[in-house]
């Protein structure tokens, strides 16, 4: 098991010495001379628990360091080794970097150990609760995409179809960690649960839907927001879905604008209309979509040319194709839409049982184009 990570940044070569032989057996200790040369370390190098500085260095002082620290490393657990005569600056940096421990010199070699080992202690007891707590963030938010998929699986389908659009929007634009816009897509629809399940099939069909159906229908974002607050450390992630159908002239969440138009653009493509005559749409609507998100779906778009699309066999599948058009059986029974992948379980069972389904061929699936990254 690797050892606890510590950074001792001082001019004191009594409190280096005291340190490397207390602390040097348990922890992997690194000892430097400025807060220049810590920072620079610790931009290669964030797994640090515990950093122990003096208030007295060259360069940039021990308060200014600390609260970089505070301000760009917020896990880090900081240490002061402050001499009496320095208590106004230390006081000062306490206020403005949270320091968690304060070790006045001279620091006795037992005083300095068992405040590292309370400090690591600490810092492990944090991060086991923030891995729990992730963990039981994606617990709730695959139990969620369960329940849509059972209530509304065209909205599922929906999410497939964008995800990987979203993403690449979401990265070119620096809009947030790619796994936080899976979440989004994911959960964008969320709110269909509460909706009664004869308009949701309406709005799949497409047919005979009423503006008093619409003008329901269009709730369910504000839906997911009340659904998602309740959940702990998503209230991005609501705000997001919340505002998905705000226009771009109202200034909603970036994440929002990317959804926008990624459902509104993959609603116009389901119905036939063409890539360009969708984009077209899109762009004549400044006060609706951000152009900043559609210049970066033609970035994407450049990438990945119309897919081509052969006739092939069930034999000829292979995982991660995209459905062009739906795959059917005989009786019209649909078993993937168009714009759904490939899975490998789906693969699996298509090869294993495809006499038994008999499914209509040809089909019409294609590899996708890989992007650089």
């Amino acid at each position: 098991m690797a050892k606890p990570k510590i950074m001792l940044v001082t001019t004191d070569h009594e409190l280096t010495k005291t340190s490397q032989a207390e602390l040097g057996e348990e922890f992997e200790l690194t000892c430097l001379g400025s807060a220049e040369e810590a920072l620079a370390v610790l931009a290669k190098d964030s797994h640090f628990m515990v950093v122990i500085s003096g208030l007295t260095l060259p360069g940039m002082d021990g308060g200014e360091f600390l609260t970089t620290l505070h301000t760009n490393f917020k896990k880090i657990f900081l240490i002061l080794a402050s001499g009496t005569c320095d208590l106004e600056m230390a006081v000062k940096a306490v206020n403005s970097a949270q320091i968690s421990h304060i070790l006045t010199k001279p620091i006795s070699p037992d005083l300095l150990k068992d405040t590292a080992l309370k400090a690591v202690a600490e810092y492990s007891r944090i991060e086991a609760k923030s891995i729990a707590m992730k963990d039981t963030l994606l617990g709730c938010v695959r139990m969620l995409g369960d329940i849509l998929e059972h209530t509304h699986p065209a909205a599922v389908r929906q999410c497939k179809r964008i995800r990987r659009r979203a993403q690449h929007i979401c990265k070119d634009l620096k809009a947030m960690p790619s796994q936080q816009m899976d979440i989004v897509v994911l959960l964008s629809n969320i709110g269909c649960v509460g909706l009664p399940s004869s308009l949701l099939k309406k709005m799949e069909i497409g047919k005979n839907i009423s503006k008093e159906d619409m003008k329901t229908f269009r709730t369910h974002p504000e839906i997911a927001g009340v659904l998602l607050e309740n959940v702990p450390k998503m209230n991005k992630v609501a705000d997001i879905i919340r505002h998905q159908n705000t226009p771009y002239s109202q200034n909603p969440p970036l994440g929002a604008r990317i959804l926008k138009v990624c459902i509104d653009l993959d609603q116009m493509q389901l119905i036939d209309v063409s890539r360009d005559k969708a984009m077209e749409y899109l762009r004549s609507k400044p006060d609706m979509y951000d152009p900043d998100v559609i210049n970066s779906i033609e970035r994407y778009q450049g990438k990945n040319k119309d897919l081509a699309c052969d006739p092939i066999t069930i034999a000829e599948l292979e995982p991660g194709m995209i459905m062009q058009r739906d795959m059917v059986t005989q009786s019209g029974v649909v078993l993937l839409h168009k714009g759904d992948a490939v899975s490998e379980a789906s693969h699996m069972r298509l090869q294993a049982f495809s006499d038994l389904l008999q499914v209509k061929e040809p089909l019409c699936a294609a590899q996708p184009q890989k992007t650089a990254a």
